[in-house]
Order: C-alpha cells, then structure tokens, then sequence
C-alpha cells in the first residue's frame, strides 16, 4: 500500500473515535470482482506478439462515516493481477480515495483529500495519457493528496490555504533503453497554496491566489531520454552516438530534439511542452572532465520551481452580467542537474466578461496581453484571448471554446511531465456535447484541437475526438460504447484508435456480469511503434444490495 495513504488512514483512524457522537452513522459496504481476459498483444508489439490470458481478483471495501462535525469515506480496493504464461508481469494492485472533513469551528474546516493509483495500461494514468505512447506494457503509481484549511468569514469571504504533495513512480523496465525516449518521469511534486475571497460589497468583489510548486523529474535507472539529453555536454552527445563519429553536432541536436507534452481534456484546453535546447549547451561548448557514468547519472535528474501570484477585481453590473480584471505573475526557475538554470518570469494582464443570456446560454469572453522576462534570446510577447460558450439542451447540453496562451495559463493545467523549462505559446480549440435521445439512451461527442510554437520556433499539432452512448436494452442488460482517436504531430506523427463495448448484464440483485471487448491501435512514422492489441474480457461483481450500517 502506499505509504502516504497508510500514513493517512493511520492518523484519522485514531482521530476518528474522539469524534463519535449521538447521531454518528457507520456504514460499510464489501464488494468482490474477478475478471479473466484473453490479449492477444500483451507486450503491444509491432512484431512477435505475445499472447496470455489474465486473471485479476480484486476486493473492495467501501466505509462511510457520517457525524455532525466529521464525514469520512474510504474507498480502497486491492488486487492481484496474475499473467498465466509470462508471471513475470504479475502485480499488486492499489487503487483507493481518501476523504476526510471535519468542521473545527463554526466558520473553520479541515479537509484531506489522497488518491492513489496502480495500473499497467499507460492510457490510465490521469497525469501522462497524451504522451506519444509507449512500445510496452509497464507498471504505473500514481497518488495525489491535498490537505486543506477552509476559513469562512462574513456572508460571501472565503479564505482558503492548504498543500498539495502528488508524484508519478514509472517501473516500465521493458522501457529502460538507450533509445526508450518515451517513458514518463519519476516525478514529485509539492508546495502549498492559498486563495482568498472577498466581497466589497454585492457588486464588487476582490479573489487572491497564490501558488509554489517544488518539481523533482527524475528519470528511471537505465532511461537515456531525448528530453534529458537536449541539456548534457558535447561529451556525452559524442558518446551517444558513438559509431557514427563522423555526423555533425547539429545533426545530433537534431536527433535529440522531441516534443513531449499533457493535455486535460475534460474541462479546459490543457498544457502542451516543447522541448529546448538550454543555452549553457551549445555545440562548440567545451567538454567537460567529467566520469561518463557520473554524467549519464545526473542527467536523469531536474528540478524546477514555479510560483504564481493572481490579483482579480470582479464588477457585478447585475444577475446577467459582470466583468473582471485580472493581473497575473508566474515565475519559473529550473535547475538542470544542478549545473545550469533556465528561469523566466511572465506578468500578464486581462480583462473579462461573463454574459448570461439566460439559465440555458452563458457567453464568456477574455482578452489580454502577456510579457514574458529572463531569456534575452527569445521574446515571447503576445497576445490572450479566451472564449466560451455554454448552452443547456432539454436532453443534454453543448459547449463550445477557444483559447490562446501559454503553456503555464491555467495552474490546474500543471500536469506530471518532464519540464523542458521553455515558454511554449498555444491557441486551441474544443467542442463538446451530451444528448439524450430517448429516455434509456445517453450519447457524447467531443472535438479537440490545440497548436503549440515554443520560443525556439518548435512546433506541434494535437487533436482528439471522442464518442459513445449507453444504451439501456432492458432493466437488467446495458451497453456501452466508446471510442477514442487521438493525433499528434511533431518530429514524429502518431496515431492512437482505443475502443471498447461492454454488455453488462445484472443477474441477481447483487450480481453483475460483463463483457468486454477492447481494441487499441497504434500508427506512427516509426514502423517499430506501430501495434494493434484485442483484449477480451468477462468479470464477474458482487456486492450487498445494502451496506452494513450503525447507528451511535
């Protein structure tokens, strides 16, 4: 189990009996699942693939707690995933939520909030499913955890500090190579953050934020990424390319040189990174005397802070519309290997209005400038524009947006990926729509599209659409369909086709059975990366009908 949820659980599980009262509730809720899978590319290979069967068996354990002052949920469910020829890709799942709040005074709360998550699919993990996609299967952690104090004062203020400690350990061995270049780093990151809300008045009103992240991206034993070697000596280019001595340094620039990125697509445009070459490394630079195995060492290693500061004044001209100004400073300082630091810092300003036509549309629109300081050889200067459309369906809604910025524009964008450090402006778009056409049928559709130029003219293209609906056949028989296309175009083009349909059908009151089929196809200019992988799947899910309860 991870050590920070152990840790987690210990501690609120002494607290939890000094909080026991006369209306305090327990409940508890077990819950079984085993699955048996047939995948007939287990390794995603282009050639020689290997099949297997899989079984997982995976317990659950939901427990609520409910008092006057103290809510608690924890949802943790364990596994065993056993490969019935190649056991040596057999795991332990950890995959569980912590939630904990408690009210310390009338106006004051207490929340804690950690996830944690344990995965072999690379499309899984929440943080890195844009990246140009692995070769292999490997195995994933993730967990993400926030404490937080929330201080309430008046009728509308709000005041709110907290730190938040989140990290990705990538243990992906079939990627640990000379030329793996795209598995994720093992990551760390943590700072605190506070924010305050405070009303004037009804009309006016003023919102603070302020944010320090601390990044640690360390590459996995063995991992020689392109991303690291963009910021080595000639030394260890020369060395990288060693039988072919007489090629250019340029065209070993050339080969190092890929854009990597993360997008969240669920509710904004998300961020994009492209890669830099860091000043202090020009080819004619001399090398250093340094131990090769030294220098392959702390070039696995980076760190990177970042702070942000926001100031908005927000004017309420009535219930349909307000307006806001917004000044903005962001801060970046990375330090790579702890020989060189790419810093810049970028103050923009915007102005802003939301307009609500009425309780089905609402327009928002956000234009500005920003100006960015601290790299003499690249001015990134430009222009910000953010618009929105939100329109509510009587069977569904749709929602239209479009938005230019750069790559560190919306801190919840901030994702676990390799920081190249460089300033990285983007315009995008997105589309999005849910409807339902008859009463047991859901539908979704989504477009996506985001362009990225970095200071040093880099350029990338991504795109996704998205599709599905469920469909209730009958009150005990379900289907879902999904399906997912992804495109990204660099110094490489790469396609992702991800599919699945799943029959659920409820054979007893608490009994449940599925099947699943789902397909996942992989089209790159590099032959090697090109796969395609089926996998078959039946599980069988269990659970009470009702959970076990008390009362206190």
């Amino acid at each position: 189990m991870d050590p920070v949820f152990l840790i987690a659980l210990i501690i609120i599980s002494v607290l939890i009996p000094s909080f026991v009262s006369s209306k305090t509730r327990i409940e508890i809720n077990p819950r079984i699942q085993i699955a048996h899978s047939y995948d007939d590319n287990i390794a995603l290979e282009h050639e020689n693939a290997k099949a297997d069967q899989i079984t997982i068996l995976s317990p659950q354990l939901l427990i609520s707690w409910y008092a006057p002052h103290t809510d608690l949920e924890i949802d943790y469910s364990p596994g065993w995933v056993n490969y019935h020829t190649y056991t040596e890709r057999n795991y332990l799942l950890h995959n569980g939520g912590l939630t904990f709040r408690h009210r310390l005074t009338q106006n004051l709360d207490f929340d804690f909030i950690d996830d944690i998550n344990t995965t072999d699919n690379f499309l899984d993990v929440p943080v890195v499913s844009n990246w140009h996609l692995p070769e292999s299967r490997g195995i994933y952690y993730t967990n993400n955890t926030t404490a937080k104090l929330s201080y309430r004062f008046g009728q509308e203020n709000r005041l709110n500090a907290g730190y938040n400690y989140r990290f990705l350990i990538n243990e992906n061995t079939s990627l640990l190579s000379e030329n793996a270049t795209t598995a994720p780093d093992d990551t760390v990151r943590h700072g605190p953050f506070a924010n305050l809300d405070y009303q004037f008045n009804i009309r006016n009103s003023l919102v603070l934020e302020y944010s320090y992240v601390c990044n640690l991206y360390k590459r996995p034993d063995g991992v020689i990424s392109n991303q690291a070697s963009d910021t080595v000596s000639d030394e260890v280019e020369d060395r990288s390319v060693s039988d072919n001595e007489d090629d250019a340094p340029a065209d070993v620039e050339n080969a190092d040189d890929t854009a990597t990125g993360v997008e969240n697509t669920d509710d904004t445009i998300s961020e994009q990174g492209n890669n830099s070459v860091s000043p202090d490394n020009e080819p004619d630079a001399a090398p250093e005397p340094t131990n090769h195995v030294e220098s392959d060492r702390a070039r696995h290693e980076k760190k990177a802070d970042d702070q942000t500061l926001t100031i908005q004044y927000i004017h309420r001209f009535d219930r349909h519309i307000k307006s806001n100004l917004k000044q903005r400073i962001f801060i970046h300082r990375m330090v790579v290997s702890d020989r060189s630091s790419e810093d810049y810092q970028v103050y923009d300003t915007t102005v802003g209005l939301d307009y609500q036509f009425s309780r089905h549309t609402g327009l928002t629109l956000e234009a500005g400038y920003s100006k960015q300081q601290g790299d003499p050889s690249h001015t990134s200067d430009g222009m910000l524009f953010n618009g929105s459309i939100d329109h509510l369906l009587k069977h569904g809604g749709m929602s239209l947006a479009v938005r230019n910025g750069w790559n560190a524009d919306n801190p919840q964008e901030s994702a676990l990926e390799e920081d190249t450090g460089e300033f990285t402006r983007y315009w995008g778009i997105q589309a999005n729509i849910d409807y339902q056409p008859w009463e047991n049928v859901e539908t979704y559709a989504g477009l996506f599209y985001r362009n990225n130029t970095s200071s040093s003219s880099t350029a990338s293209e991504n795109w996704q659409a998205n599709c599905g609906a469920d469909i209730g056949i009958t009150p005990w028989l379900a289907l879902s369909l999904n399906y997912n296309h992804q495109f990204r175009m660099d110094e490489q083009t790469e396609q992702t086709l991800d599919g699945d349909c799943t029959l659920n059908i409820n054979a007893l009151p608490w009994l449940v059975i599925g099947l699943n089929y789902h397909y996942r196809g992989n089209i790159s200019d590099i032959p090697e990366n090109q796969y395609v992988d089926n996998r078959f799947t039946i599980d069988l899910s269990a659970a009470r009908t009702q959970p076990y309860f008390w009362n206190f």
